[in-house]
This record gives structure tokens, C-alpha cells and sequence, in this order.
């Protein structure tokens, strides 16, 4: 295994501290906050190579998982990220290794002009919020049957009266209908989200050149 440079170790921690930064941006517009998280993590993996990106991405997730406030509404902890929306939180750990890999690895030209760079920031990125959304979306699934199946199990052996008081037999969330809670409302924030990476990678990259 290469030993890590201080000053790769620097730019992880820079990168890890800047997602933790970015979380706390929130705007409580749907049930789940528009945060700035997805804009520091793709700037992070257009910058870092995929194992150093990977590497500040996993240390952000693995700091709230100890139990400090660095999601989103300064929160943290296992509940926060094993509960129904973790999954989009453990999600970034392979949206930003597919991203990184991309942008470093998928080449168009030997020798590409500004706007072909830019062009496969772009795509790499959005492909990494799609297998970031895919994560989460599955995740959200399983947590809401498992949760609704238990509620279910629970009413069935209660009186009619009860039933009644704790709402009845419920079902789970449809695939439409997850997208249309979790994805579909963010996607123009992301789509900006994406727009902005992009083009603050071009300019950083020279200043952050491994």
C-alpha cells in the first residue's frame, strides 16, 4: 500500500471538513432538507483521485456515525444513518468513487480542450448523484416494508378500537411514489449542484494538483 503525503492527508481532511461544512447548508423546502453536501463531494472527487476521494467521503460518514452533528440539521449518530434516509448518506461513499473514477480514468482526448473537460465533469458527476440516488432510493425501500410490515404485525393482534388509535393496517411506499418523496423534487437543485462542481474543479484543479 503507497503511503499517503502529508499533503494528501491535508486535502482529506480539507475535503471531509468541507462536506461537514456543506451539510450544515440546508434549505427545508421538502421532507428531506436541500442540502450542499452533493456539491462538495463531487468537487472532491473531480479533484482527488478515486482512493483519496473515497477516503474523505468514508471519514465524513464514519464521524456521524460516532455521534457528531455533521448531517444535515446537525445531526449524527447510528440512528441518523441506519434510519429511512441513511441509505443517501452511505450512498456518497460510491457516488463519489464512481465519479472520481470517471473523471480520472474516462478520457475523451489525449489532449482536451476546456470544454471537453468540462463536458466529462459533468457527466461523471451526474452519473455519481444517479448511483447515489439508486443507493438510497433501494435503502429507503427495504426500511419503509420493514417498517410498515412490523406495524402490521403489531395492529394485527390488537381489538378494533386499538386499530383504530394506532391508524390502522398501512402500506408501503411504492417505487413512484419514493421517487416522487426522495429524487424527482431535487433534481434541478442538483442539476445546479452539478453545473456549479464543474466548474469550480476547473478552476481548482491546478491549485490542488497531487
Amino acid at each position: 500500500m503507497q503511503k499517503l503525503t502529508s499533503k494528501q492527508l491535508c486535502l482529506c481532511g480539507l475535503f471531509t471538513a468541507l462536506i461537514c461544512v456543506c451539510a450544515w447548508i440546508s434549505i427545508n423546502i421538502f421532507s428531506i432538507p436541500v442540502t450542499l453536501q452533493l456539491l462538495a463531494i463531487m468537487i472532491c472527487a473531480a479533484l482527488l483521485t478515486p482512493g483519496l476521494a473515497t477516503m474523505s467521503v468514508l471519514a465524513y460518514v464514519l464521524i456521524g456515525l460516532i455521534g457528531l452533528p455533521v448531517f444535515a440539521g446537525f445531526t449524527g449518530g447510528v440512528g441518523k444513518l441506519f434510519g429511512i434516509t441513511g441509505g443517501y448518506i452511505i450512498g456518497f461513499i460510491p457516488a463519489v468513487y464512481v465519479t472520481s473514477l470517471m473523471v480520472h480514468r474516462c478520457r475523451f482526448a489525449k489532449e482536451e480542450g476546456t470544454g471537453l473537460k468540462l463536458l466529462r465533469y459533468v457527466v461523471a458527476m451526474a452519473i455519481g448523484v444517479l448511483v447515489c440516488y439508486a443507493f438510497g432510493t433501494v435503502w429507503f425501500m427495504i426500511i419503509n416494508r420493514q417498517t410498515v410490515a412490523a406495524h402490521n404485525a403489531e395492529i394485527a393482534t390488537m381489538t378494533d378500537l386499538m386499530q383504530q388509535e394506532a391508524g390502522g393496517v398501512k402500506s408501503a411506499y411504492s417505487l413512484g411514489q419514493v421517487l416522487g418523496i426522495c429524487v424527482l423534487p431535487y433534481l434541478p437543485f442538483d442539476a445546479l449542484k452539478i453545473a456549479l462542481a464543474a466548474v469550480l474543479s476547473l478552476r481548482l484543479e491546478k491549485a490542488v494538483k497531487l
